[in-house]
């Protein structure tokens, strides 16, 4: 199946005879047999759906509690399940329109509909980040994918749908041995992780890295990255159980809050290891525990800020306050959509 000018053709590969069409419109038909042709091997294709005018979308109009109506008088719920939303079209000549199969819920899409992410959102919007699905349709300049390809992707926007348009660059083809649920929720943890780590701090074998809420989806993609890149990696969590998983993963030292003081429990460790201090702090938590966190960091350090889970929102004067020289790198959605680093 391809689009040419906004239509739907399907060649009939096993007869190579008959083509259906769907508002035909004035290209010439052996254009549409010859992009069928090239596209994939004539064999083993199942016959693609009519082309789809309205989908099922979950759509915020009003900024909100997700879980409580709104009392304006209407008491509309901050989202709702739309049957009949209009279906995005395939824009540019190397767009790629995906059925969605699985997509994760982050603590940013929670932000964005309560309305207290850094970034404002006209309404209406469609939440939803990373995605897995199937190809479901390509324009005529698509070279990378066709029809019923596995791939995997994060926007900044509108994966908690059926369908989600995307350029064939945005996209990442999955192995068909991956897990396939799992890869709904790879984009936006590891790319988030590697942006700061590899791009924004330069990480290397021969620093130290302090990773806190590190039972996260973002904190275990980073302690994962620090180890592979060869860093020495210090994790935060709070529990027993969460520290005996994060040690099966390989981490030099973890601080488990509900029975250690985090810089008693650090600095024992960078003495024993011979260490200055921390060089990278990965913090998607804020609050307090940022501030505990930057009494053991190395003069130059930098500070990764990916979110604020505790609820309290660090503002510059916080850092400017450090006794040390530390550099405050930020990092979003749209520094993975930005960079193209993955």
């Amino acid at each position: 199946m391809s689009l040419c000018s906004g239509t739907v053709y399907i060649f009939n590969y096993q007869s190579q005879s008959t083509i259906k069409s769907f508002e035909v419109s004035d290209l010439p038909v052996r254009l549409a047999m010859w992009e069928c042709r090239r596209r994939s091997p004539a064999q083993n294709l199942p016959e693609p759906h009519p082309r789809l005018t309205t989908i099922e979308a979950l759509v915020c109009r009003k900024l909100g509690d997700p879980t409580q109506p709104i009392s304006d008088g209407d008491a509309e719920k901050a989202i709702i399940v739309e049957k009949n939303h209009p279906i995005l079209e395939l824009g540019s000549p190397t767009s790629v329109r995906v059925k969605v199969k699985a997509t994760s819920l982050n603590y940013t899409n929670y932000l964005q509909i309560l309305g207290k992410y850094q970034e404002k959102l006209p309404l209406p919007f469609i939440p939803g980040s990373d995605y897995f699905g199937t190809v479901d349709a390509v324009r005529l300049a698509v070279s990378k994918f066709k029809f019923d390809d596995l791939v995997c992707s994060v926007a900044a926007l509108g994966s908690f749908t059926q369908f989600i348009v995307a350029d064939q660059e945005e996209l990442f083809g999955v192995p068909e041995m991956c897990d396939l649920v799992a890869a709904g929720a790879l984009p936006f943890a590891f790319g988030t992780s590697h942006v700061a780590l590899v791009h924004r701090a330069n990480l290397s074998s021969s620093q130290v890295l302090l990773v806190l809420g590190t039972a996260g989806g973002v904190g275990l993609a980073a302690i994962q990255i620090g180890k592979v890149v060869g860093a020495i990696v210090i994790a935060v969590v709070r529990g027993a159980e969460k520290v005996k998983y994060l040690k099966q993963l390989g981490v030099d030292h973890v601080v488990d809050l509900s029975s250690e003081n985090v810089i008693l429990s650090v600095k024992d460790f960078l003495k024993s290891r011979k260490l200055k201090g921390v060089d990278v702090l990965y913090d998607p938590i804020g609050g307090k525990l940022t501030k505990e966190a930057m009494k053991v960091m190395s003069w130059g350090a930098n500070i990764l800020v990916i979110g604020f889970a505790s609820g309290e929102v660090q503002t510059s004067c916080c850092y400017a306050l450090s006794p040390l020289c530390v550099r405050r790198r930020r990092v979003g959605i749209k520094d993975l959509m930005r960079e193209k680093a993955l």
